[in-house]
């Protein structure tokens, strides 16, 4: 159920949750809306749970500063605030999550084909207590660079695994892309795929993947193939997939019927 009037919005929700209306459950929600600042809200439910948010996304262009309170009357009310702001290709939130005691910032920027981001989190609690840096904050970034059919991207993740990748759209029928990637205790591993497509029929595609663990001393290799034919008189598409490696080899076949 629903009502409003002017700028509130009053709404009700009920739940039965077997035939015998042994239980019974609901949920009200009031919405208010302000073309000056922005809109808050207020939920409350028959399990003793309520919930407010506000957002202020009227005051400045570009700026939105929001705040979030739940509680349900059994335990300490936890929230959060979070602000963002972003003008053209940059935007830049910070977060302060109570519940979670962390706080995360992020950033990102694009111009002309650039485009780089940042992600970092730290947990309040451990900070305080001296915890080492890779223990307190997490950090990931990445940067992507796109000319036409090269698209180019770096990634870390936790300060610690760095991802690489290039994918190359050479020609309409044909693609490739390689990744590697390196991790803290110089494992590393290397993947490559390629697809081409002789007709609109048929299609072909490869891929060779390639791990280095250097704490176990292992080192392990597969390669993966797949063709792809489509007939148009019965409508069936075939697939033939083979995987072969050190771990063993693998056959596979495939067919479907109906639109393509």
């Amino acid at each position: 159920m629903k009502s409003q009037a002017d700028n509130i919005t009053i709404s009700s929700t009920a739940t039965v949750d077997d035939p015998a209306f042994s239980s019974l459950s609901g949920k009200s929600k009031v919405e208010y809306k302000d073309k000056a600042w922005g809109d808050a809200s207020l939920e409350v439910a028959t399990n003793g749970k309520f919930k407010g948010t506000t957002k202020f996304s009227k005051l400045q262009k570009g700026l939105v500063v929001s705040a979030e309170a739940e509680t349900n009357l059994k335990a300490c009310p936890t929230g959060k605030v979070s602000t963002e702001y972003s003008r053209e290709s940059a935007a830049v939130t910070a977060e302060f999550n109570q519940a979670k005691n962390a706080v995360t910032v992020s950033a990102a920027v694009g111009v002309e084909g650039l485009s780089a981001g940042f992600v970092a989190a730290a947990d309040v609690n451990a900070v305080k207590s001296g915890a080492a840096f890779g223990s307190a904050v997490s950090v990931d970034a990445g940067v992507q660079y796109e000319d036409g059919n090269l698209i180019g991207t770096a990634v870390v993740e936790k300060q610690s695994h760095v991802v690489l990748s290039l994918y190359h759209r050479v020609s309409a029928a044909f693609q490739v892309g390689t990744r590697v990637t390196v991790t803290p205790a110089a494992n590393s591993a290397f993947a490559a795929a390629a697809q081409y497509k002789f007709n609109p029929a048929t299609l072909a595609k490869t891929k060779v993947e390639v791990s280095d663990n250097v704490a176990k001393g292992e080192k392990s290799f597969t390669v993966s193939t797949y063709v792809e034919h489509k007939l148009s008189n019965p409508d069936v598409v075939v697939g033939l997939a083979n995987q072969f490696g050190p771990a063993g080899n693998k056959y596979g076949v495939s067919v479907s019927f109906g639109d393509k």
